[in-house]
């Protein structure tokens, strides 16, 4: 498998985009308390529900949870804790209330607009919750890296985005029913998968700003865990992860801070596929 791997990425036969980044994604993260990680969340999810659509009553749910009380847990103490009130005095472009409804927005569009059952299929993933969190962990990273470029604006969507991730973690881990474990245990895969999220941050970011056989390596490990044997599945998701990249850093920032509209390509660029994509986000902007 390694030489499967050296071969590859010795080709680099990547396309060479001309996306310029102002910065890296943000790795400062909301991150639930635990220690260790559980096998629960590699195992199937036949009890979970078969849409990855989150519900209505979950959406209106985290609308109403006081989002102002997040904190950042990457940082402790008084000089963080001191800088942080400032954070929240500084003048933004636009209402706190409209950046909150964008940031939903965004994490819907890293759920729901990619066709996961499609990721499952063409690139030989189990149906695991872990695969779905893999899948989803990539686009969310993308929408940071985007959001890396708009300031302190870009930092409160960020900050929105991960609180609802990690509520929308928590819930389907309470669906795998009894192959989750205790709450304590459901509670130490969680606080694994947070500290595997940051570190995969800056494979990412690395792999961004190099070249296409770094972040082939990064995507090996991460998203495939080093278990892809198809050289040409792991050439597909380096050009995906190009192509969207590309494909946002074009988004407005007045569209995307105040829609919170963020629209993926399709891994195949059917007809049927852009039209999926279009009916999703028009579902979006009517649910919130």
């Amino acid at each position: 498998m390694a030489n499967i791997i050296q071969s590859f990425l010795c080709r680099n036969i990547f396309i060479n985009s001309k996306l310029q980044l102002q910065s890296l994604s943000f790795t400062t993260l909301h991150r639930p308390s635990g220690l260790t990680f559980r096998s629960v969340f590699r195992r199937p999810i036949e009890n979970c529900e078969p849409s990855t659509t989150v519900r209505q009553s979950d959406i209106r749910k985290w609308l109403l949870l006081d989002v102002l009380s997040r904190r950042c847990y990457a940082t402790t103490g008084l000089i963080s804790s001191f800088f942080g009130k400032i954070s929240l005095k500084v003048q933004m472009r636009y209402p706190k209330y409209v950046l909150r409804r964008s940031s939903l927005r965004l994490y819907l569009c890293c759920v729901e607009l990619i066709d996961h059952d499609l990721f499952l299929k063409e690139l030989s993933l189990p149906d695991t919750f872990n695969s779905w969190f893999r899948i989803t962990e990539l686009h969310v990273w993308m929408c940071m890296v985007r959001l890396a470029q708009e300031g302190k604006e870009g930092i409160f969507i960020r900050n929105n985005m991960m609180q609802f991730l990690w509520q929308d973690i928590e819930k389907k881990t309470r669906k795998l029913g009894e192959n989750a474990g205790s709450y304590s245990s459901r509670r130490e895969g969680i606080q694994s998968l947070s500290e595997q999220f940051k570190a995969i941050l800056y494979a990412y970011d690395e792999g961004l700003l190099s070249d296409d056989k770094v972040l082939a390596g990064a995507l090996w490990r991460n998203f495939f865990e080093k278990n892809c044997q198809d050289v040409e599945q792991l050439e597909k998701m380096v050009a995906y992860v190009r192509k969207q990249l590309y494909n946002i850093s074009q988004i407005e920032s007045n569209v995307m801070l105040t829609s919170g509209l963020m629209s993926f390509k399709p891994l195949y660029e059917t007809n049927e596929a852009l039209e999926r994509n279009q009916q999703v986000l028009g579902q979006i902007m009517k649910r919130l």
